[in-house]
C-alpha cells in the first residue's frame, strides 16, 4: 500500500481494517490447488471491484511462472511485458519484481525478489543491515591499517616511540604493539 505507515505487526491487508481502501498492488503466490481461482475469480475481483493496479502471480515451485498485469481504465487487466532478466515492471513501486536465487533465512531457493530502475536488487532490512556493518568494518580495518603504516613510517624516520604517540594521538603501549 503507498501512503501507509509501516506496520510490522500487521500480516496481511484487511480492506475494512484500512478504511475500506484495497491495495494498490498484490503478488499472489500460486500453488497446484489455489492457482485456478488465483488466475480465475480472483484475478477478475482485484480487477472488477479492488481495481487493483498491479497484480503479480509466482509459483515458487514452477520455473518461469511469474507473471503480471497492469490496470486500464478502459481494457481491464493487460499483461505486463517481461524485461530481459524476465523481470517485470511494477508501475505502482516504480521497481522491478523477479526472480532471485539465494538464501533467505537458511533457506536456499528461488525468491521473489525487487529490483530498482537500474536492476540493482533491492536489499532485505537484514541485508542492508549486514552491508553497513560490512563496511564498516572495512573502514575500521583500513583506518587501522593506515595507522600501522604511519607508526611504521615514523619510526624508519628515527622518532622515537614516544614521538610516534603524540603525534598520532595513540598511547605509548599502543604504538610498541604495532611496532611489533
Amino acid at each position: 500500500m503507498l501512503d501507509v505507515p509501516p506496520d510490522p505487526s500487521r500480516l496481511g491487508w484487511v480492506s475494512w481494517e484500512e478504511n475500506g481502501r484495497y491495495p494498490d498492488m498484490i503478488v499472489e503466490l500460486l500453488s497446484d490447488t489455489i492457482e485456478v481461482a488465483d488466475l480465475g475469480s480472483k484475478k477478475d475481483l482485484y480487477e472488477k471491484v479492488f481495481k487493483t493496479k498491479d497484480y503479480f502471480v509466482f509459483h515458487p515451485y514452477k520455473a518461469n511462472s511469474l507473471q503480471g498485469w497492469r490496470l486500464d481504465n478502459y481494457k481491464g487487466y493487460q499483461p505486463i511485458e517481461e524485461n530481459p532478466s524476465g523481470w517485470l515492471w511494477c508501475e505502482t513501486l516504480k521497481l522491478w519484481l523477479g526472480t532471485w536465487q539465494g538464501v533467505i533465512e537458511d533457506d536456499d531457493g528461488i525468491w521473489l525478489r525487487f529490483y530498482d530502475e537500474a536492476g540493482n536488487l533491492v536489499l532485505l532490512p537484514e541485508e542492508a543491515e549486514q552491508q553497513r556493518a560490512d563496511a564498516e568494518q572495512q573502514r575500521a580495518d583500513a583506518e587501522r591499517q593506515a595507522r600501522l603504516n604511519a607508526v611504521c613510517q615514523l619510526l624508519q624516520m628515527g622518532l622515537s616511540v614516544e614521538q610516534v604517540a603524540q603525534t598520532l594521538s595513540l598511547s605509548v603501549e599502543e604504538v610498541q604493539q604495532m611496532s611489533n
